[in-house]
């Protein structure tokens, strides 16, 4: 019941009668020396296996005055919504005070017939439904702060496209996005071979690295890689004076946008860190971003969804940061 979803709400109908009717169905069956029922044995097991209706009047008058204060014509109102569920199935939903007043109203059939009080659990459904509702606000609030990061990103994207056709024209051609893309294909081997002989040179040295190499094999891979790079880039590197680990930073980076970013950065020497805002956006935008976090930040959060608002808040303040400074310095130059 608490789940809150129609087919939950559904199930916990259905159950909740299978309940009801079991419970009328074992009060009429106990011997009268647990129930102090008044009704013969024989009218009570012809109640217990006849049809809802008159399994309800059966309990109503063994009962005595235990149901004074249950209107039972209630409990056939709810077996009848619950047939309705049955027979025609898919697509008929129950309402959510539908769900609870069958539920309470079984809860007080059990603490009258059998005197086993279960009313402290119907608070739990109130309280999960709450704890629910205040999670899911949250949840739509984050989504709208992502969307926002979202924007802020694409307008960031154009100021970077912008830019570059002032310093760097060549760069924001659709032609060099195609070479590069095709390009990139070929980097990854290369890059991967590269890496791979490195590590296997290191273990027969035994050198520890840690995933830092010496300047003199960056610039050995820069040489090596040099001639199958797209012109535009290479005037780049060239002019920019691009190390081996520069290039493959940039030429790293999941998204061709990142790779301008990089480049705008680069040729304008914005002091910021690139890949890391790109690092903390992808935990945003990804499918599943409390998991994300939860890996990012550690596995004693409390309460992710606080820290992804505060990680988006922190990222937009970020981007606005590096479009005014893109914006400030396209515009001396």
């Amino acid at each position: 019941m608490p789940k809150g979803s129609d087919f939950d709400r559904r199930l916990a109908f259905l159950i909740l009668d299978i309940g009801v009717e079991t419970l009328f169905k074992t009060f009429l069956q106990l011997p009268e020396e647990v129930t102090g029922t008044k009704a013969s044995f024989s009218e009570r097991m012809k109640a217990s296996e006849g049809n809802f209706h008159e399994l309800t009047q059966g309990v109503k008058k063994a009962a005595g005055n235990r149901l004074d204060n249950i209107d039972l014509t209630h409990i056939q109102f709810y077996h009848d919504l619950r047939n309705k569920l049955y027979h025609q199935g898919n697509g008929i939903t129950v309402p959510a005070d539908k769900v609870k007043g069958y539920a309470s109203i079984a809860v007080e059939c059990l603490k009258s017939l059998l005197e086993v009080d279960l009313s402290a659990f119907l608070f739990i459904p109130q309280e999960k439904e709450q704890e629910q509702a205040q999670k899911q606000a949250r949840l739509e609030e984050f989504e709208r702060a992502r969307q926002e990061l979202r924007a802020q990103f694409e307008e960031l994207h154009q100021v970077v496209s912008l830019s570059l056709e002032d310093i760097e024209p060549a760069l924001v051609l659709p032609s060099f996005k195609k070479q590069y893309e095709k390009w990139i294909e070929l980097f990854a081997e290369q890059h991967y071979y590269w890496t791979s002989k490195l590590i296997l040179e290191y273990r027969q040295k035994n050198i520890v690295s840690e995933g830092k190499h010496k300047p003199e094999e960056y610039a050995a891979f820069l040489a090596e890689i040099q001639p199958t790079m797209p012109r535009a880039l290479r005037d780049f590197a060239d002019k920019y004076h691009q190390k081996g680990d520069d290039v493959i930073a940039i030429a790293t980076c999941n998204d061709f946008r990142e790779t301008l970013l990089n480049i705008a950065i680069t040729a304008l020497k914005l002091p910021f860190d690139r890949n890391y805002i790109y690092f903390k956006a992808s935990i945003i935008f990804d499918q599943k971003p409390i998991d994300s976090v939860v890996s990012f930040l550690g596995k004693d959060v409390e309460d992710p969804i606080s820290e992804l608002m505060k990680l988006s808040e922190e990222v937009g303040k970020e981007i606005k940061e590096i479009r005014d400074t893109l914006l400030s310095r396209t515009q001396d130059l």
